[in-house]
């Protein structure tokens, strides 16, 4: 059993947990997981002092989403709401891989050749460039999958990125987009807007449009919209049959993505299991 410090599970409500942590948690039984009443105040408080923006509504969610346990005990807690609330962290994710996701090839959407055939028609009509450029509907549908959990997506975004011409200092900073001067105030509006609709349940708040006005129309806002919701879907999809992610946007995300945080995760498998290729490669979307 372990009893975790507040820098521990403030870590856990990260986008991208450090990999030591991650690695940690992932090892361990949820049930020998707990937490404190003191770590909980600590985090609470934490919390509580940040300047009053998006980032603290978001945080005051998530933390409370990962405190909210009725089990109590005397002064610690199971705390596998923790782990249930961070897709990112997958704490069966070796005894999973060996028995439960085998042959998930089988599952890919191409064997529903209508579903594909239209989905391939949305993501022609989303992702290319109109009132928003392509390359900021690539950062947004990585920031959304970022903040989803979704690792295979967020190689495939940056990927993407790489694909057209993007600096990989920037796709990396990405990970730091707040404070990062690679970013723009009108990019950094749109990338709030998606990690704050990326999370479940969603913390997008008022002030996240008053934001977007200052740089956008109605109509493209409309697009950013459409970029989250589009990537919503296939975070969900990929991320529930943990997708085995191609092998030249792994290889990407390993030079690129690793020393950022992002690890492969449950989305390594076979060979067979393999995705052949990024979805440019493949023909689903044009760059």
């Amino acid at each position: 059993m372990f009893l975790l410090d507040t820098n521990v599970v403030s870590e856990l409500l990260r986008p991208s947990p450090g990999p030591v942590v991650e690695t940690f948690v992932g090892d361990c039984r949820a049930t020998d997981l707990n937490f404190s009443a003191i770590g909980e105040a600590e985090l609470r408080y934490g919390v509580a002092i940040l300047p009053a923006r998006r980032r603290r509504a978001a945080l005051t969610k998530r933390a409370a989403v990962t405190c909210d346990c009725k089990r109590w005990t005397y002064c610690d807690k199971p705390m596998i709401r923790i782990l249930e609330s961070q897709p990112m962290i997958d704490p069966g994710s070796k005894l999973v891989a060996a028995t439960g996701y085998e042959s998930r090839q089988n599952l890919e959407m191409y064997h529903w050749p209508e579903l594909r055939e239209k989905v391939n028609d949305l993501l022609r009509l989303v992702f290319p460039s109109r009132g928003i450029e392509g390359e900021l509907k690539q950062l947004i549908f990585t920031a959304a999958s970022l903040a989803s959990g979704c690792l295979h997506c967020q190689s495939h975004g940056s990927y993407h990125l790489h694909k057209l011409g993007v600096a990989d200092e920037k796709i990396q900073a990405l990970w730091s987009y707040q404070t990062s001067p690679e970013f723009s105030d009108a990019e950094r509006a749109a990338l709030d807007l998606a990690f704050a609709a990326g999370v479940s349940p969603n913390v997008v708040e008022p002030e996240n449009y008053v934001e977007l006005r200052k740089h956008y129309s109605n109509e493209q806002i409309i697009e950013i919209l459409a970029v989250i919701a589009v990537g919503g879907f296939l975070n969900r999809w990929n991320d529930t049959i943990a997708t085995v992610t191609d092998q030249e946007s792994i290889d990407f995300a390993e030079r690129v993505l690793r020393p950022v945080g992002w690890n492969s995760g449950k989305h390594t498998g076979s060979s067979e299991e393999q995705r052949k290729g990024h979805p440019i490669t493949l023909g689903y979307i044009d760059k």
